[in-house]
């Protein structure tokens, strides 16, 4: 083989490890309306010119049915280059959202409230019950966005912001970056969408974080609750819950995650229930459930 053909096919052999990586799906919500039961919602979505299909979440992890909460979605808008796009349902699929990309435009904004219900309705899964009082809320990303249709959760990077009400604390199994976002957001290291998902955020007016151990891989429990009182925890249970790291370890001779965060709210207003994640769980307690 020429030598001129040779390093041509070596050229273009490398090509893939030269590509660039995908554009990072921007997405920023604003939580400082939580506590009256409204979260907002922006995102910047790479896009091309064309025909573009959006999913709202339908299957989520941990529940058992098709519970993805569309129903409490409000003033949801897309627009390109600033200017306002017609959208509609697929007619078969409510779940989708079709949009058509002008030319020109490289990315589509979009806008949506998500309406936490009231304490008084429960639904099937997390999305349908209460996400906030006046003092806590859980962020669950995927009752937040959309995102295109086909793609690939774990090939979406993501950077995500929050907006909290002043004073409030948090945690969550995401990384935090250094700095602020806008507007004094709380910025996210770049994720997948499948670990932000994975990942929801506690927050609260009234909040704790007891670190449970071991160092080299730490467990945390922080708590939001809807008072002071709730945060109380037993000695002896406290003692209990430090125990369970090494034995976790010596039951099962390994760990996944390289720190762990039990996201506990305590408030009789939520629907009282646990989702496990990745390197944290989504756990709800009544006010009481350290005294009673």
């Amino acid at each position: 083989m020429p030598t001129a053909r040779i390093c041509l096919l070596a050229f273009l052999l490398t090509i893939p490890a030269f590509a660039a990586p995908p554009r990072p799906l921007d997405l920023a919500v604003d939580a400082t309306d939580a506590p009256r039961g409204v979260f907002h919602s922006r995102l910047v979505i790479p896009a091309a010119p064309g025909p573009l299909t959006l999913a709202y979440p339908k299957w989520v992890q941990g529940e058992h049915a098709p519970s993805g909460p569309i129903m409490q979605v409000a003033g949801f808008t897309v627009s390109a280059n600033g200017k306002a796009l017609p959208w509609r349902r697929d007619p078969l699929e409510m779940f989708l959202v079709k949009v058509e990309v002008p030319a020109g435009a490289r990315e589509v904004e979009v806008t949506l409230d998500y309406l936490s219900p009231p304490e008084e309705i429960n639904g099937l899964g997390y999305g349908e019950t209460p996400n906030s009082t006046p003092h806590l809320l859980i962020v669950d990303w995927h009752d937040l966005l959309v995102y295109p249709l086909g793609a690939d959760a774990r090939e979406i990077p993501v950077r995500a912001t929050l907006r909290l009400p002043a004073g409030w604390k948090y945690d969550t199994a995401l990384e935090a970056e250094k700095g602020a976002g806008r507007d004094g957001a709380l910025a996210f290291a770049p994720a997948s969408l499948y670990t932000l998902i994975d990942s929801p955020v506690l927050a609260g007016e009234i909040f704790q974080t007891l670190d449970l151990g071991p160092p080299e891989a730490p467990v945390h429990l922080s708590m939001a609750a809807d008072r002071r009182s709730a945060l109380a925890i037993p000695e002896e249970r406290l003692a209990a819950y430090r125990r369970v790291p090494a034995e976790a370890m010596a039951l099962f001779g390994a760990r996944h995650y390289r720190e762990y965060r039990w996201l506990l709210a305590l408030s009789d207003a939520i629907d009282h229930n646990g989702l496990e994640h990745h390197e944290s769980s989504d756990d709800r307690g009544p006010a009481d459930m350290f005294s009673d």
